[in-house]
């Protein structure tokens, strides 16, 4: 629809093209204050202190302009949809598949999380054994929990031969459908166990810190959900993973984009039935 996340981040070819040394001066006076910002630092300081840098550094900047504007969260579709994009002579089509999720926020996001971790989160998952490893027709598919200020989405990505794109995308809605209520102790016990050691690794570097400390505040959460999202991973039960995933994950509901050659994949997805086709041809 018309949510801002309905377009291109770096905007379209022909409104970019319109923007003028005026439009960018305007903009920035209007927008680019402090009453609009967020400042983030991590590191060693020592025996500097920080905000006494920060202080003399931006005294001039003063927060004299518009304020951010409220957006209403967008909506993410919840039918099914299947969306070829025309790349002739591709020797791989690219998938991306992709339903409503839930934000971080949302209590099941640890359960979520791990279930998520089992189909198509790890190198071991569902998904990467049956098109990697067993059929051999990618590299590599995963699934992600990806979430904004708004929305959350349920997102499976991969790359595929072209002539094994109908049945790679068969394949990944069995599996998706396949896992409602079918996740292991196993499964569960690996990903609670993964999320656990690795937790560490987030924070090796002092821009992983200011990344993860940006993601938090753009999207509402309190500093320490960080610790609260870890316990709640370590409690994650085989039946509160399943029963995540039966109320999150939809199969029926799916937005399916390939982007690859229409002479080989137009006529086998077609017969899939999952949804009528709709053809888009790439920017020029």
């Amino acid at each position: 629809g018309a949510a801002r996340s309905a377009r291109p981040t770096g905007g379209a070819s022909d409104t970019v093209e319109q923007v003028q040394r005026d439009d960018v001066a305007a903009y920035v006076a209007a927008r680019l204050h402090p009453g609009n910002a967020t400042m983030i630092i991590a590191g060693d300081f020592g025996a500097a202190d920080p905000l006494t840098a920060i202080e003399e550094t931006f005294e001039a900047w003063t927060a004299a302009g518009e304020t951010r504007e409220a957006r209403s969260s967008p909506m993410v579709n919840n039918t099914a949809q299947l969306v070829v994009v025309d790349w002739p002579e591709a020797p791989q089509s690219t998938l991306r598949l992709a339903g409503p999720g839930i934000l971080r926020d949302d209590p099941r996001w640890p359960s979520m999380f791990v279930a998520n971790f089992a189909v198509g989160g790890n190198f071991s998952s569902r998904i990467n054994t049956v098109l990697r490893e067993d059929k051999g027709v990618t590299y590599g598919a995963n699934s992600t929990l990806d979430t904004s200020r708004g929305a959350g989405v349920v997102a499976v990505s991969t790359a595929v031969r072209s002539d094994a794109t109908a049945e790679s995308v068969s394949d990944i809605m069995s599996i998706l459908a396949g896992a409602a209520g079918t996740l292991t102790d196993d499964e569960v016990e690996m990903a609670v166990r993964a999320a656990s050691d690795s937790a560490a690794l987030g924070f090796e570097r002092a821009d992983a810190v200011v990344s993860r400390v940006e993601m938090l505040l753009s999207q509402r959460l309190p500093l320490d959900h960080v610790d609260t999202n870890l316990a709640g991973i370590r409690a994650v039960t085989t039946a509160s993973a399943n029963t995540a995933y039966v109320g999150v994950v939809d199969p029926s509901a799916l937005t399916v984009v390939v982007v690859g050659d229409p002479r080989v994949v137009r006529e086998p997805l077609a017969a899939l039935g999952y949804a009528d086709i709709r053809a888009v041809a790439p920017a020029s």
